[in-house]
Order: structure tokens, then C-alpha cells, then sequence
């Protein structure tokens, strides 16, 4: 965010890139720590491995065209959801009698309402703090795109600690269900969006608002990510037979790429028409950010009535007693 503030966008993209980069070297120097897996099949040919490498380059231009299409994605997205639902229903009903397929679309239903509001970081919350949020820390000028990086400081920090408390209470069997934590999590993100909702009533017209509202907003829905996102996962490798996982996996991230999109569509609600002065501008992001937090706040009686689908069984809980 310094560097696309300062020198360019061209600068900040690059930073990026050199992350991602990064990331893939670090992967490739630490394979030899993850566990091997069995290969299937015979291995790839030559012939083969060159289809690999056009479908790479095809698909990239397939998503340069689809993120300029909302709708062409739309329709692909959910195309593809009930492909992978059909597919996986006539599967698991070989697997099992349990309504897995049913299981597995309310915990879809969690991150794709996630992804919608999360999202809002890098679109309506990103360009209130631009317009009205003041731009100093203690003296320090800090760009919207900066404050950003406050998201990736509190997982850092809390999401340890958290798994520390969960496995604490755990311990002592009191550790809450997986519907429970989803309750939690929206509970953090709907008080987050309240928080922004807030700043807008309490700072006087014509001030700007405090940086210290938009980083509890901050906070908040961050705690709301830790207690969401990484019980998502798991919970496929808890309701989901290992035969199915793949599968299972595949449409949990369709599930979130939906919710990323219905966040684009959703922030259109908070659009600043060019010339508007402020104080009409705000009253439009407090208005705005009024809808995510009762979807938020809709969503935690929804996980809490989904409990039966969205819970599974403690492992130890299968062990005979001693």
C-alpha cells in the first residue's frame, strides 16, 4: 500500500507478485517436510504435461475475461456448484445413508455469507477510510490501502491464542460446537460493521473520523475470519469420508469464490456518486453498512438451528471406555 501510494500501483502489484513468489519458493524448499503422497496412475507423459501447460494458459485467460463479467461468473460459478452437488450426491449415496450432501451445503452456506462480508475490507470499508477516516497514527500518515494489513497482524496475533482457549476448553469438555463457533464468528463480524455504522453518528459533521473506530471494525471481524474460515476447512475432514474430500473441498472454495462475487455486487449498495459532498457521502456508508451487519446478525440464529448439519461428532467420543 506504501509503495502503490507513493510510487505507483505498478510498484504495489509488483510487491505482490514477489510475495506470491516468495510463498511458491518457500513451498518448494520445505517439501520434504510435508507427508508424501501416493501417486495414481502411471505418471504424466510429455504429451500430457503439455496439455497441462495450455490449460494453464487458457484458464488464465478465462479468468481475465470472467473478472470483467460479473454475470458470465455468476452463471459459471453456480453451473459448476451443481455439477459438483449432483456428482456428489449420487456418490456419497454409494457412501453412506447420511445426508451428507445436506451437511456438506449448510457448511457451504458459512463461508459463501462469510466471504460477503468479510470482503468488504478491500471494497466499501477500503474506500470509506479513503474518503472520511483521517489518515494519521500518531502522527504517521497511513494510506487506506495500508490499514489493510491490520487484518493479516490480528491473525497473526489472536488466531494462536484462540486455538489455545478452543483447546482449553476442549480439555474440559467444554469446548463449543462447530455451529456454535460459526454463531461467534458472525457475532464478531455484525459488532464490527456496527462499530463503522458508529463512527458515522458520533464524529461531528465535517471532522474526520478517527482511525481508531475503523481498526476495532478492524479487529472484530478479523476475530470473526479465526473463528470462521479455518473451522470451515476442517469440518470437511470431519462430516466428508475421505473418498469424498476432494470433491467436498472443491465446492466449499466454489462456495466461497460465490461469496467474493455476491461481495462485489453487494457493495455496489455503498456507490458514491461523483460531486456528492460529505456529509451526504457518509450518511450513505452508514446507511450501507447497516445491511452487512444484520446479515451478520441474521446468520447466528441460522448456524444455531443448522447445528445438526454443521456439528460432527467428537473422534474420542467413538473410543470404548477403559
Amino acid at each position: 500500500g506504501y509503495l502503490a501510494e507513493r510510487y505507483g500501483w505498478g510498484w504495489g502489484f509488483a510487491a505482490a507478485a514477489i510475495g506470491m513468489a516468495a510463498g511458491l519458493v518457500v513451498l518448494f524448499l520445505g517439501r520434504r517436510y510435508l507427508n508424501p503422497v501416493e501417486p495414481h496412475g502411471t505418471g504424466a507423459t510429455r504429451g500430457s504435461r503439455l496439455l497441462i501447460y495450455l490449460g494453464v494458459l487458457a484458464a488464465v485467460g478465462a479468468s481475465s475475461f470472467l473478472i470483467q463479467n460479473g454475470v458470465a461468473l455468476g452463471v459459471l460459478l453456480i453451473a459448476s456448484l451443481v455439477a459438483s452437488a449432483a456428482y456428489f450426491a449420487v456418490q456419497s449415496s454409494r457412501e453412506s445413508k447420511s445426508p451428507l450432501l445436506a451437511s456438506l451445503l449448510m457448511l457451504m452456506a458459512v463461508p459463501m455469507s462469510y466471504s460477503m462480508l468479510f470482503e468488504q475490507f478491500s471494497l466499501s470499508i477500503n474506500l470509506f477510510v479513503d474518503r472520511h477516516v483521517s489518515d494519521e497514527l500518531y502522527g504517521i500518515a497511513v494510506s487506506a490501502p495500508q490499514l489493510l494489513s491490520l487484518n493479516a497482524f490480528f491473525v497473526l496475533m489472536f488466531l494462536p491464542l484462540l486455538s489455545a482457549v478452543w483447546a482449553y476448553l476442549g480439555r474440559r469438555g467444554l469446548e463449543p460446537k462447530s455451529s456454535v463457533k460459526f454463531a461467534i464468528g458472525f457475532g464478531f463480524i455484525g459488532s464490527g460493521f456496527l462499530v463503522l455504522v458508529g463512527s458515522t453518528i458520533l464524529t461531528p459533521p465535517g471532522a474526520q473520523i478517527l482511525m481508531g473506530f475503523v481498526a476495532m471494525a478492524y479487529f472484530l471481524i478479523t476475530m470473526g475470519e479465526i473463528c470462521i474460515a479455518p473451522l470451515a476447512f476442517a469440518s470437511v475432514g470431519q462430516l466428508i469420508p475421505q473418498r469424498l474430500q476432494g470433491v467436498a473441498m472443491g465446492m466449499l472454495f466454489l462456495a466461497f469464490a460465490l461469496g467474493n462475487l455476491g461481495a462485489s455486487w453487494l457493495a455496489t449498495a455503498a456507490a458514491i456518486p461523483v460531486g456528492m459532498i460529505q456529509a451526504e457521502s457518509r450518511a450513505i456508508y452508514a446507511d450501507f453498512f447497516l445491511k452487512p451487519a444484520f446479515i451478520a446478525l441474521f446468520a447466528i440464529p441460522l448456524c444455531l438451528l443448522a447445528g445438526r448439519w454443521l456439528n460432527y461428532p467428537d473422534p474420542a467420543a467413538k473410543e470404548p471406555a477403559a
